[in-house]
């Protein structure tokens, strides 16, 4: 039952026999996964949004907080909020390493967008117009709160 339920992504290429593409279909959802197919492009897109950017944004938050000359003090100050935020730099550094160099223009596109949403947030906050940084704390609220993840998560991915 280990993949019952669970996404796969192919992402075959040009190239890519459809014969082969639909042996791997077959395969996959005779095990019980649900298998969508992408673009190799669009899935390195997605990933850098939805995964390789929270990685690096952990890695560089926590880093960022430790190595300030009260950083253990701060950690022995830190909750649950942290704990969960920060959850996944505790990653396998090697495979972390080769996923962000090996996606490293996608994860850059998305970097630079988080880059302008927070300088947007950080504008208004020194303005000190708290009815528009409320507005946008609210926009975020209220689209993490009717966001829902898929019912089946990424088992894996092949090309």
């Amino acid at each position: 039952a280990l993949y019952q339920g669970r996404q796969v992504i192919l992402t075959p290429l040009a190239q890519t026999d459809p014969v082969l593409v639909q042996k791997a279909t077959d395969v996959w959802s005779a095990i019980g996964c649900q298998v969508l197919k992408m673009t190799p492009e669009n899935h390195d897109a997605a990933f850098a949004a939805v995964s390789h950017l929270p990685h690096l944004l952990a890695f560089a938050y926590f880093s960022a907080v430790a190595r300030q000359p009260a950083g253990s003090d701060f950690l022995s100050l830190a909750g649950p909020g942290f704990r969960d935020f920060t959850r996944i730099a505790a990653s396998a550094p090697g495979v972390w390493r080769d996923i962000l160099i090996a996606n490293r223009e996608e994860i850059l596109k998305q970097s630079l967008r988080f880059r302008h949403t927070l300088d947007a947030i950080e504008h208004v906050m020194r303005s000190g117009n708290a009815e528009a940084l409320e507005d946008l704390i609210r926009q975020a609220a209220d689209a993490r709160a009717t966001w829902q993840m898929a019912s089946t998560t990424k088992a894996g991915s092949a090309r």
